[in-house]
């Protein structure tokens, strides 16, 4: 299996739910440098995308085909998580 690198879409199961964070499978964008990535911790800083256009202005648009998204998606700069 590939190791996730930065600025990659990957598909995240993003449970267990806290607050009002977003849940589910869902695409994410990876942030984390890779020397973050491949270190011992195991862990890897994402941002969850949404297909819901809200009109905020920190949602960042991304359109298919780019990161190998199906459908105009929306990566929600406001709920970075690793």
């Amino acid at each position: 299996m590939s190791e996730p690198s930065r600025g990659e879409i990957w598909l995240v199961d993003l449970n267990p739910l806290r607050g009002y964070e977003q849940a589910g499978r869902r695409p994410s964008l990876v942030i984390s440098v890779n020397g973050f990535n491949y270190g011992p911790a195991g862990l890897v800083v994402i941002i969850p995308m949404t297909t819901k256009a809200k009109g905020i202005p920190f949602h960042v648009e991304v359109d298919p085909p780019e990161g190998g998204v199906d459908c105009p998606s929306f990566i929600k700069c406001e709920d970075v998580c690793s």
